[in-house]
């Protein structure tokens, strides 16, 4: 039993150990995950519709639901990435050619603009990228000719990412308006990506908290310049 135990975990560990197989494995984890977070959000839209007809749900109910929403469509964003990249990751897999080589991208690696974050965030973004954090991507906006930073670049998709700290501002008060500082930062950052990205590339944010996932793509998804943006949630 023991060495049965052994052998299988010497397999899965060499399975994993190969680039192509990763991307095939957190592809199906992105589906998984999204699906998991349609279907917890369509379990919470069911239970608010009775609750909606109380007087209590008159004052909570519609804050929930707007919630709940969200979760559906940061699931839906989880399951359209995994299945975009899932059949050419099956593809490089099956034929053990190691992966394509490296694509360059409509930008090019730079440094960093030194933007503020917290120590987390900043950890956060150099465990997804394998970079240091001085690295940055850069592509041009090609109406400004000015630069526009993205995080890191991969299998195609110009890529952000959103460290700890932002669900607890962006899911505090669900009727923040547009107006409000923060929430304005997001929009402006996502405005100048949605612009600078050529037509046709995938600009993906990739956030560490679930609820923040939720209400990001929900503000994105109000500005037609804005949702071609897609949200996942990556912890």
């Amino acid at each position: 039993m023991v060495g049965d135990l052994e052998t299988a975990g010497r397999a899965t560990i060499g399975f994993l150990g190969d680039p192509n197989n990763q991307k095939v494995f957190l592809d199906l984890a992105g589906i998984a995950g999204g699906l998991g977070l349609i279907v917890a959000g369509a379990g919470g839209e069911v239970g608010e519709a009775a609750f909606d007809v109380t007087g209590i749900g008159a004052l909570v109910g519609v804050p929930i639901n707007i919630a709940s929403a969200g979760v559906i469509v940061a699931g839906a964003g989880g399951v359209a990435y995994g299945g975009t990249h899932l059949g050419s990751d099956i593809t490089h897999m099956s034929a053990g050619d190691g992966g394509t080589p490296p694509d360059s991208g409509p930008g090019q690696w730079g440094s960093a603009t030194g933007k503020g974050g917290s120590e987390r965030a900043w950890q956060y973004q150099e465990s997804k990228t394998g970079r240091p954090r001085t690295d940055g991507y850069h592509v041009d906006n090609p109406a400004t000719g000015k630069s526009v930073e993205f995080d890191d670049y991969q299998d195609g998709n110009l890529i952000d990412y959103k460290g700890p700290g932002y669900e607890k501002p962006l899911t505090g008060d669900t009727s923040r308006p547009p107006g409000n500082g923060f929430v304005r930062s997001i929009l402006d950052s996502a405005t100048r990506q949605a612009k600078a990205a050529p037509p046709g590339t995938p600009i993906v944010w990739h956030v560490a908290e679930r609820g923040a996932a939720a209400q990001m793509q929900k503000l994105l998804n109000l500005d037609p310049a804005t949702d071609r943006i897609v949200v996942v949630w990556d912890p």
